[in-house]
């Protein structure tokens, strides 16, 4: 009796010091028995919040369908493993504290007549590096592919939000200007708070991610209610469901901000160092996919783009010319291409320099993309020579068209850094082709090339038409 009781005793000193999480619960009636203090402080639930079965399950594990078939049948199948007298399995999960932060545990438990001694061993930060080098690998596996944005930066608010249940996520992009910001991601924010955000200015006190872009610096609210830089908005956040907001800085390698990411609460919410560990990681992996786009937008900008005008240059102008006539072939609309130059553009170099002829050209090209429909196509042919598309549309008005271009380039009067006044003409020769003519890209480029000629010839500063 005596072996008995001084075996208890070491059996409870054991499980109060032990850091491993343990319980036992009745097989039969399948109510907890008994917790010790390493279950307690793991996870937050004391005895008689979990004695009731029904409440433990449920509490511990708010994934239905993980309940009903991933434990319940493991915990059936191990019952009959055990009985039979075979070794003890584990289940590796996730469970949910009383605080409702999740952990991530490996689970085995040993029958002993009719209980089941159970333990919990934590791997929350072991699944926590794992789940972070998977979304690295991700990335660079959606960088490769070719995966738009919008695309990855979903990817990396919908990881974060799986390492905190009951948060919401954003990635905001700095615009082009660098003084508003846009919407990236933010797939579980209400569609109305995202349009209400889209495109705020910065500023010190506004908001979390507003003040965080402006002030290159973390901003923790952990109350909107009561922070001075949410009360203009509390009537959005109230209607949002919104009650805190953690917003860090999403910088470049050259420390400048290109936008946040942001991790809201329901309630006010204080962030553990853990918390700030996961927006940190959240903003590099942001950095990584914004980044990598802005690349691969300033390759393409390269490929296709004339630097200087940011027109299309030959080779894509070209390339989007055959479209259009494909498209104009399908549908037997017409197609119109207008050649231009700009008249005597070598004495506007050799009198005023290289870099007032630049501004010609670039001013050249913002005239044309004003004039211009926006399904119209333009480019830089090289030089001082640029080409348009126009597509169905009738005759006369690609002659007026083309007469507005002329008309408005040379009512253009620029200064240069010496105080002298610039003005410039151009020669347009125009190529129409009906839905019934045969015709090619290099067909039109002749045409329109032989007009352009003969506008040249008639004096320039004026338009010519040739039909097929």
């Amino acid at each position: 009796m005596d072996a008995k009781i001084n075996n208890e005793l070491q059996l409870d000193d054991f499980l109060n010091v032990t850091t491993v999480a343990i319980a036992w619960s009745n097989r039969r009636t399948q109510r907890v028995e008994y917790v010790n203090p390493a279950f307690v402080d793991m996870f937050g639930y004391t005895l008689e919040d979990v004695r009731d079965s029904n409440v433990w399950l449920t509490n511990f594990y708010p994934d239905e369908h993980f309940l009903h078939n991933v434990f319940l049948p493991w915990r059936e199948q191990e019952d009959k493993r055990q009985d039979q007298g075979l070794p003890a399995t584990q289940l590796e999960l996730q469970v949910c504290c009383k605080d409702k932060r999740s952990r991530y545990v490996r689970l085995r438990y040993k029958l002993i007549g009719d209980k089941r001694l159970i333990h919990f061993v934590d791997i929350t930060d072991y699944w926590v590096t794992s789940q972070r080098l998977k979304l690295r690998s991700e990335m660079l596996d959606m960088v490769v592919k070719g995966s738009s944005l919008p695309e990855m930066l979903h990817a990396i608010v919908k990881k974060v939000q799986d390492e905190i249940p009951e948060s919401f996520c954003s990635v905001l992009l700095l615009d082009e200007t660098g003084t508003r910001l846009v919407i990236g991601a933010a797939p579980d924010m209400p569609e109305f708070y995202n349009n209400a955000i889209h495109g705020i200015e910065i500023g010190a006190k506004v908001g979390s991610c507003g003040a965080a872009a402006f002030l290159n610096k973390r901003v923790v609210v952990e109350d909107i209610n009561t922070h001075e830089n949410w009360q203009a908005y509390l009537p959005l956040t109230r209607e949002a469901g919104v009650a805190a907001c953690w917003s860090q800085p999403v910088r470049a390698l050259s420390g400048e901000v290109i936008g946040t990411f942001a991790i809201y609460h329901t309630k006010p919410a204080t962030p553990s160092e853990k918390d700030i560990e996961l927006i940190h990681f959240a903003s590099n992996v942001a950095s990584i996919a914004i980044e990598n786009r802005r690349s691969h937008q300033a390759l393409q900008q390269r490929a296709f783009y004339d630097h200087l005008t940011g027109l299309a240059n030959r080779g894509y102008f070209l390339e989007q010319a055959e479209s259009a006539i494909e498209a104009a072939i399908v549908n037997r609309h017409s197609l119109a291409m207008i050649m231009m130059d700009v008249d005597f553009f070598k004495e506007v170099n050799d009198q005023y320099g290289h870099k007032v002829g630049d501004m010609v050209l670039q001013a050249l090209s913002s005239a044309c993309e004003e004039e211009l429909r926006s399904d119209d196509i333009i480019g830089r042919m090289g030089g001082e020579e640029f080409a348009v598309i126009l597509s169905n549309t009738p005759q006369p008005q690609v002659l007026e068209i083309a007469e507005r271009l002329r008309s408005r380039l040379a009512s253009l009067n620029m200064v240069s850094d010496d105080q002298m006044s610039i003005t410039f003409t151009v020669s347009l020769g125009v190529a129409y082709a009906k839905p019934d003519d045969e015709y090619s890209v290099d067909a039109l480029l002749i045409k329109s090339d032989k007009a352009l000629y003969k506008a040249k010839e008639a004096g320039r500063n004026c338009v010519v038409l040739e039909a097929f």
